[in-house]
Order: structure tokens, then C-alpha cells, then sequence
């Protein structure tokens, strides 16, 4: 079935009642959003074509963000490194990618030669 007719059988379906479940409002309220991102359409002209109000998108859109949970992730809080000199230091990266940082430009052609 392609998107098109599923789109107005859906809105056939719940234009003869109301109120939406809230799987259809969320089918509503991603199919705006995922046309908004694609055709550049602002959210009034779709709410109307698609048969709701533009305020009911928002608000649906709002419910619907909070009763997601978010997604939280573990995180390390690291203090930040500042230079003792205000000039930059060389960083020496490998093919392979080691890093290696805080020499000098004579340590690190010093271990290049060393390297090599």
C-alpha cells in the first residue's frame, strides 16, 4: 500500500470520529514532522491537509515529548587540561594513530630521528 493511500484512508478512518487514539497522533504528528523535513511545508498548511488543527499538532507534539523518556547516557566529568604556555605545543600523530603531546619541537624531532 503505498504512503499516499494510507495516508487518506487513515484520515477517511478518523474523520468520521473522534478523538484520535494516541498511536494515531503519533502517526499524525510524525508524519508532519517528517514533511516538514522533507518538503519545507510549515506545520499550518499540513495540519490542515492532513484534517487537525495546528494547535492540536503542537500540543500533541508537546505530550507526546514528554511522556518519551529520555535517553541517558553515562558521562565522566574530567577537569580541563590548560597549557602552561600560551603557545601551542606540536601533536604527533602516527599512521596507525598514536598521539603523542607535550613536546617540544626539538623533543619530537628527537624522537622522530630516534623513530627513524
Amino acid at each position: 500500500m503505498s504512503r499516499l493511500k494510507w495516508l487518506r484512508e487513515f484520515e477517511e478512518e478518523c474523520s468520521a470520529r473522534k478523538p484520535y487514539t494516541d498511536g494515531e497522533r503519533w502517526a499524525l504528528v510524525n508524519e508532519i514532522d517528517r514533511r516538514r523535513a522533507q518538503e519545507g511545508r510549515n506545520a499550518q498548511e499540513l495540519s490542515a491537509e492532513l484534517g487537525i488543527s495546528t494547535w492540536s499538532y503542537y500540543n500533541w507534539k508537546r505530550r507526546l515529548a514528554i511522556e518519551v523518556a529520555p535517553v541517558l547516557r553515562p558521562v565522566a566529568i574530567v577537569e580541563s587540561f590548560t597549557p602552561q604556555s600560551p603557545v601551542p605545543q606540536p601533536v604527533l600523530v602516527s599512521p596507525s594513530g598514536y598521539r603523542v603531546e607535550g613536546l617540544t619541537v626539538e623533543g619530537v624531532a628527537q624522537l622522530l630521528r630516534q623513530l627513524a
